[in-house]
C-alpha cells in the first residue's frame, strides 16, 4: 500500500474542515488521541454543547494511526447520542488495511435541534482484537461539526460496466474461478476524501439485482489476489445490491482501479453489471484513464468527457 504524503493530507483535511458542508457551523469540538479499547468496551468521550440551534447534520474528519499491528484494518467505530437525538454506530473507515495513518471524513444526517448545555457521547471501540493481544491498536483524532444543514457530494457518473473481463477466485467467497470482473481506471482532479460507489444488477433491464462487491486498488488489480486494494466494500447503505466505500483518501494523478466484482459464486455469467459513482464533499471530480498494455508505446489518455458530476444531496 502507497504510505501517503502526510503534511498534503493533513492541509486536505483541514481544507475539509472548513469547505465540507454547505450552511453553518453550530458546534464543533475536536478529540485528540482517542484510544479505541479492542475489547469493545470502547472509549467514551464526553462533549458539552456550547451554542444552540437546528441542526440537520453531524459532519466529521480526522485520521487513523496504527501502534500494533500491521493487520489493523476497517474496524474502528463510534456511537453517539445526545440532545435527544437518536445515536448510531458509524465506521469510520472501509480501508481494508495499514501500517501508518489514513484519514476519513463522512457526515451522518440528523433531524433536531441542541441548546446550550445539551451532553453528547461518542463511545469509540474496536470491532476485534486484530493483534489477538488485548492491546490497543490505533490511534485516532476526531473533528466533529454539528451544522444547521446538511453537506451536498458532488457525484461523478463515471457510467455502467459489464462484469466480462474474466473470473477470478475472490478471496473469502465462493469457489474456484466462479466470480466474474471487471476493472474501470480512474483519477482524480484533486486532493481529498472520497466516496466510490457500484449499484448491481443482472443486466436484464428488469430490475432484479445481484449481491456485489468492490475493491479499489491503487495499483492495477492482476486479476488473481485482491488482498493488494486500499479499500472495500461488500453491502453498502442501500443493502445487498450496492457497495459503498464511504471514504477514502485518494491523490491527483494516481491511477486507481475499482474492481467491480461479486459477492457469491456467478460462474460463467457474463451479464451482470454495475455503475461506478465517485463523491466528493469539496467539489474534486474522477475521470476514467486508458492505460496502454505494456510495451504499446502509448501516453496516458484522459478521458474527462466520460466523467457526467451531478449533485446528491445528503
Amino acid at each position: 500500500m502507497r504510505i501517503k504524503n502526510r503534511v498534503l493530507a493533513i492541509v486536505a483535511i483541514a481544507m475539509l474542515a472548513c469547505n465540507a458542508a454547505t450552511g453553518q457551523v453550530v458546534d464543533e469540538v475536536t478529540f485528540n488521541g482517542v484510544m479505541p479499547d479492542p475489547n469493545g468496551i470502547g472509549d467514551t468521550q464526553n462533549y458539552t454543547i456550547t451554542n444552540s440551534g437546528a441542526v440537520e447534520s453531524l459532519l466529521f474528519s480526522g485520521s487513523i494511526t496504527e501502534i500494533d499491528t500491521a493487520t489493523f484494518g476497517s474496524e474502528i467505530t463510534f456511537d453517539y447520542n445526545g440532545s435527544g437525538l437518536n445515536g448510531t454506530g458509524i465506521q469510520l473507515t472501509t480501508a481494508a488495511g495499514f501500517t501508518d495513518t489514513i484519514f476519513f471524513q463522512s457526515f451522518v444526517t440528523l433531524d433536531g435541534n441542541i441548546n446550550t448545555g445539551d451532553n453528547w457521547t461518542f463511545n469509540f471501540l474496536e470491532n476485534f482484537d486484530d493483534g489477538g493481544d488485548g492491546l490497543v491498536d490505533a490511534i485516532v483524532d476526531i473533528t466533529f461539526q454539528y451544522r444547521d444543514s446538511a453537506p451536498v457530494e458532488e457525484i461523478t457518473d463515471l457510467g455502467d460496466f459489464v462484469l466480462n473481463e474474466g473470473f477470478y477466485d475472490r478471496a473469502g467467497g465462493g469457489g474456484p474461478e466462479d466470480h466474474p470482473y471487471t476493472q474501470v481506471d480512474f483519477q482524480v482532479t484533486e486532493d481529498g476524501i472520497y466516496s466510490v460507489e457500484s449499484n448491481w444488477d443482472d443486466g436484464t433491464g428488469t430490475g432484479t439485482s445481484f449481491d456485489g462487491f468492490l475493491y479499489l486498488f491503487d495499483e492495477p488489480f492482476d486479476g488473481v489476489d485482491d488482498t493488494g486494494n486500499i479499500a472495500l466494500d461488500d453491502d453498502g447503505s442501500n443493502g445487498l445490491a450496492n457497495s459503498t466505500i464511504e471514504s477514502v483518501f485518494l491523490e491527483q494523478g494516481v491511477t486507481y482501479t475499482a474492481l467491480l466484482t461479486t459477492f457469491g459464486g456467478q460462474a460463467g455469467n457474463t451479464n451482470l453489471q454495475g455503475d461506478l459513482l465517485v463523491g466528493s464533499l469539496t467539489g474534486g471530480s474522477a475521470f476514467i484513464v486508458a492505460v496502454p498494455e505494456p510495451g504499446a508505446g502509448l501516453l496516458l489518455l484522459s478521458i474527462t468527457g466520460l466523467g457526467m458530476i451531478r449533485r446528491r444531496p445528503a
